[in-house]
Formats: structure tokens, sequence, C-alpha cells
């Protein structure tokens, strides 16, 4: 992406897109095969498929993604189906497919905003992924196929976020913004070509070509935090606090923040241990003095052992930090805390002298998720593990956590899985398969792998690995 894009070739924020700066906005969709676009009649995202449309019709036939337009209807407001079927029309005026995906049940009386977001990003990534597998069950074999959900965000969005997170004291990674793109676990890539533009230009553009928008009220509600931002604007612009300045300044802060990324990979890679997702040890010593890049890779470790847990705040990581810098000084001990859906505890290894810091998922008083896998399929199971299910399994199985019981059967049954030196609570965490109520198979331990009808091996549970998010903006190659 071309840094300050805003300024236009005539200077001003609210020219109309051309199509050679199409052209370098949507070079980042470039080698998808499937792109959902998050469409919900407001002016960014209709201008946003209006450009994908100008777009995809310069490219080769063979080079054309797929592209689906998907509008969430949250049922907040009596006219809201309409708008999402208005969204419809015009999509299929542009040769795309359109869904349109409903926020059931009962909606929060506070927090609304944040709910709604979260639920559209759920229903928007099951959409994709279950698109995402059609589509590789229809492609000739060997040829991969590559989902991205493509948003609207601005760099009116991002000025926003910057403001909001500076409010609340966020850190570097905060300070960073919305990154441009973004790859999930299940491999689904999360795109925003539009960062870099002016609300004003996407405006400018649907009007030079007669088209028209949804206006969405709650865009004038007060109550929210980003539509009191948007009434300070000019107020802010008068300041020097700019859409076009914040938006300079978060780009900046990526760029350190992939340095600070960086090197707390390196720091995780020299000084921790994983033991194929069972748990994880850093050695104690590594933070003393390690400052922001403890606090980043500590952050990474938590976020990933903890599951589905909710993310710590980076207030409360730091504390922890300064605590662990804190024992190794002294050489002392330090009780067992629990953090971001972890058990944190201070332990000496087997063998080794050196103490360190054992880190697994805490059980929780909700528990662990529950899932059911058939023949030849995969599952993210509670962010950690990818299972893959065999083909040839003939029944269905359903995964959930081993359990102190299941733990314990195990050890009574197989005496040498003393050998594993695996805490129990963390043993207790582990993906197991069960038929009804019987425990057939622990796939990372390789116990009790027994055949159902002379099958060959039930599943496969591969740990999805540990990274420090926030590195360098990736392209899809």
């Amino acid at each position: 992406m071309l840094a300050g894009y805003a300024m236009t070739a005539n200077g001003n924020d609210d020219a109309p897109i051309s199509d050679r700066e199409i052209a370098l906005l949507l070079a980042s969709l470039t080698g998808f095969s499937l792109l959902v676009l998050a469409v919900s009649g407001g002016s960014d995202s209709m201008a946003l498929m209006h450009l994908v449309s100008r777009w995809r019709g310069t490219l080769e036939e063979g080079q054309r993604p797929e592209v689906l337009v998907a509008t969430v209807d949250h049922g907040l407001r009596p006219e809201s189906r309409h708008e999402a079927e208005v969204v419809g029309q015009v999509s299929a005026q542009l040769g795309f497919g359109h869904v349109i995906l409903t926020w059931d049940g009962k909606k929060p009386v506070s927090g609304v905003q944040a709910a709604a977001r979260q639920e559209r990003y759920r229903l928007l990534m099951g959409l994709l992924a279950e698109r995402s597998r059609l589509q590789m069950r229809h492609r000739a074999e060997g040829e991969g196929a590559r989902a991205a959900l493509v948003t609207a965000h601005t760099q009116d969005d991002q000025a926003e976020t910057l403001l909001m997170r500076l409010a609340r004291g966020s850190g570097i990674q905060g300070l960073s913004g919305i990154m441009p793109i973004t790859e999930r676990d299940d491999g689904i890539w999360l795109v925003r070509p539009l960062l870099e533009v002016p609300k004003a230009c996407l405006k400018a553009t649907l009007e030079v070509d007669g088209q028209t928008w949804i206006e969405d009220p709650s865009n004038d509600d007060v109550r929210f935090e980003r539509v009191r931002l948007r009434e300070a604007r000019e107020m802010l612009a008068s300041l020097g606090l700019t859409s076009r300045a914040l938006g300079r300044s978060a780009r900046r802060l990526q760029r350190v923040q992939a340095l600070v990324a960086e090197a707390a990979g390196q720091w995780i890679e020299a000084n921790a241990n994983f033991n194929e997702g069972a748990y994880a040890t850093v050695k104690l010593a590594a933070f003393s003095d390690a400052g922001e890049v403890a606090v980043r890779g500590l952050q990474a470790i938590l976020s990933r052992m903890g599951g589905d847990a909710s993310d710590p705040e980076l207030s409360q990581i730091e504390t922890l930090v300064d605590s662990l810098a804190d024992t190794a000084a002294a050489n002392a001990e330090m009780a067992s805390t629990t953090l971001g859906g972890c058990i944190i505890e201070v332990a000496r290894q087997r063998g080794a002298n050196e103490p360190v810091v054992r880190i697994f998922r805490e059980a929780g008083s909700y528990g662990l998720p529950i899932r059911y896998l058939h023949a030849g399929e995969s599952e993210i199971w509670d962010r950690r593990f990818r299972l893959t299910a065999s083909p040839d399994l003939s029944d269905p199985i359903y995964v959930a956590a081993l359990g102190a019981d299941g733990w314990a059967q195990l050890k009574r049954e197989r005496p040498d899985l003393a050998d594993f030196g695996l805490p129990a609570r963390a043993a207790a965490t582990l993906p197991a398969l069960w038929l009804e109520a019987r425990l057939v198979a622990v796939p990372y331990l390789g116990a009790l792998d027994v055949n159902l009808s002379g099958e060959g091996r039930l599943t496969e549970a591969a740990f999805l690995g540990v990274e420090v998010s926030g590195g360098k903006p990736r392209v899809a190659t």
C-alpha cells in the first residue's frame, strides 16, 4: 500500500478513486480464490463492493476470485432486514452472490456495539469457513484454496481506533491500530484494503458513479464512543489530530510493533518449550531485565495456552512479568497464579537446575469445549489443537477434555505414562476422544489408540504453536 494514499492526484481528500488507484488499493486481494465481502449497506462497504467489481473486471478469467457478499442482519432496527435485501439487489446487479446472516437470540442491554461486532465476525467467519471447505471439494486435486474476509475499514476508522486505544492507555500493539492483513489459525485471512482511504473519497466514488448507500441512524447516536469521537472531529483537527496524521502514526507504530514482535519471537525461541502443546515452560531467568520483549512474549504464550479463554489485560501481564523478574532476582519461591485461562507456576524440572515458569491450560468453571468429529473432518479445538479425523472413521466421535478422572484411568492402565513428567492438571485439559461415555483415544499421548470397527488411527492432534502477533503484514502467496 502506498503510504499517504489519501492525498489524491488533485490534492483533495474527497476525490473519487481512479482505476489506477483501485489496482494499487486492491493488490492485497491478489492470490485469493474466495473473497467474502462484509457489506452492511453503508457508504464504506458499498464502495468496497463496487471497487472490487471494477478491479475484478480487469483480471484475466482464470485469475478472478469467487466473490460472495455477506450482510449481517443484527435485528436491532425494524428496517435492518430490508436494508440487507437492498444490498442483495445491488450485489446481484454486479454479478455477485449474496447471503444474509441473522443474529438470533436475546440482545444485550449494554455494550451493544461490542456484542454486535463479536457476533458479526462469528457469523462471517463461520460462513467463510463453510464456503472455503465447499470450494476445496470442487477444486482440482492439488489446487489450494485461499479464502479472505474483506472489510471496508477506512482511514477514519483507523484514526478513531487509535484515539480510543490511546484513551485506554494501550501499549504499542494497541496503538498500532488495525492491521491491513492478518491470518487466523484456521487459514482464513482478514484483509482491509481501504485503511488508508478517507471515507469522503469512498462517498465521492459512489456519487460520481450514481450509486447510493444506506445511512445507519446508530452512526449519530452519541451513546457510542466512536460517534462521540466523530462529533469532536473538527476540534481534534484544529489541534492537528486529523485522520491522516493519526493514520500516519499508526503506520509508523506498526513498524515498531513488527520489530518488537520479531524480538519477542526470538525470546520465545531461545527460552520456551511447548511440549507439543500440553504445557509450556519458560526459563525464569529470561524475565530478568527483558522488559517489553518479555511482556510481548508472555502475552503470546498465554494467548495460545489459554485456549478459548479471554486474553488478559496488558496491565495484568506487565504485573506478572514484574513478579517473575523479582522472583528470578531474589531466587525466591512464587505462589502459583491464574491469568488468561492459564495456571502459571514456578517449578524445577526433573534433572534441571534452573527454575522454570510452567504454564498450562486452566480447566475453568465452565469446562472446555465439546465437539463432534466426522470422518475426514478437521477442526480447531480450544484454540490450541487442530484435530483431524481419519477419513475411514465410520461413526462420529466427540472430542472433550481428558479430565482428572480420565487421566487417573490412563495412569492405571498405562503405568509408563509416569515417565512423561506431565503435570496432572495439564494432562486433564488435553483433548480426548470419546464414544458415548467411553474413552477411546488421547491423540497427544498415543494412549488407548483403539481401532473402531477395524479402522486405522482415529485422529491426529497438532498443536497450533505460538506466534507473536503484529509482525510485518504479509501477502497471501
